[in-house]
């Protein structure tokens, strides 16, 4: 039987290929979410038992967070770019939407509009602890 063996400059540009890949950011954010969704549910009691039932991941064509009912998708980027604190207030904002049902809720009302009314009551609930600091 003959042996085949990969010359050591294809592995080379392999591991090339591996650092620069979208991997090393989607396990990096994916990271982040975790100590968010961990930070939720160890200081904000409600919240953590609203986030039970949620699923929540990653994908790499999303700009920011977004929810559609029982999925919370976050961009890489847009999660890579943020703070903590940042990271956390967007993770309790789509957790309110969920809960409150924004999405099943909207019927046939212009979809922009009820996202800013949405938005103004989630902010309503988060303000306080937004003032005082509590993200950090």
């Amino acid at each position: 039987m003959k042996m085949y063996f990969r010359k050591v400059k294809d592995f080379h540009e392999f591991e090339l290929l591996e650092s620069n890949s979208s991997i090393d950011k989607s396990i990096k954010a994916k990271q982040k979410v975790k100590q968010a969704i961990i930070w939720c549910m160890t200081s904000k009691g409600i919240f953590a038992e609203m986030n039970i039932d949620l699923n929540i991941y990653g994908s790499n064509s999303l700009k920011t967070k977004q929810t559609k009912g029982l999925n919370i998708v976050y961009g890489t980027d847009f999660v890579l770019d943020q703070s903590m604190a940042a990271v956390r207030l967007v993770l309790l904002h789509e957790v309110l939407h969920c809960y409150a049902q924004h999405m099943s809720r909207r019927g046939g009302r212009d979809p922009y509009m009820w996202n800013v009314a949405a938005d103004f009551a989630i902010y309503a609930i988060l303000a306080q602890e937004l003032k005082t600091g509590e993200f950090e």
